[in-house]
């Protein structure tokens, strides 16, 4: 297993031995917090694709630093979730298109929506109800173990922020799981 720095020099000088050892050591952890962000696995695995394309055009970028959290990881995991973020707007903007004229068609049935709750874990369901922020951060402290100073690099926010955000996505899965508690 290859350092970070050894990775990044070698990705600069084009080795292709050297990026199948960067996608081994990475590619799981960035398709689950992509996954965790995009909530779909086919998506989660072309916002992969993408994000080791940019990897690779962006490489000359990515200089190592002696700053704690300044790492290839976090800059890896920035890049995932920025594409990550920008594919879920695009998709968003999508939907609103096409829910629209599908309501204007027809309405939306109550049986679409139980199914739909149905088809969804429970605990991934409150967690998808969280903002996008939230969303990202949580997944990157509690899925990732990344430390508060990794997640600023990758999220480009202050390490307070980072805390004061968590707190309020903890308190909202605690809200809406006991008003979910309560309907059942």
């Amino acid at each position: 297993m290859l350092s970070d720095n050894d990775l990044a020099i070698g990705i600069k000088k084009g080795d292709p031995d050297t990026f199948t050892c960067l996608y081994n050591q990475y590619s799981f952890k960035l398709l689950n917090h992509i996954y965790k962000l995009a909530g779909n696995r086919e998506e989660a695995e072309e916002i992969l694709a993408d994000v080791f394309l940019t990897i690779i055009k962006k490489i000359s970028f990515y200089q190592e630093s002696n700053v704690e959290g300044a790492t290839l990881k976090a800059w890896m995991f920035r890049i995932a979730s920025n594409k990550t973020i920008d594919h879920l707007r695009r998709k968003k903007r999508e939907q609103l298109v096409k829910h629209k004229s599908i309501i204007e068609d027809f309405g939306t049935s109550m049986e679409d929506r139980i199914n739909l709750k149905s088809d969804l874990g429970y605990v991934d369901l409150l967690i998808k109800k969280l903002p996008l922020l939230q969303r990202t951060i949580m997944s990157l402290k509690v899925v990732e173990n990344f430390s508060y100073m990794e997640i600023s690099r990758v999220t480009g926010l202050s390490v307070d922020m980072i805390k004061q955000i968590l707190f309020k996505a903890r308190c909202n899965l605690k809200n809406e799981f006991n008003l979910q508690e309560r309907v059942r």
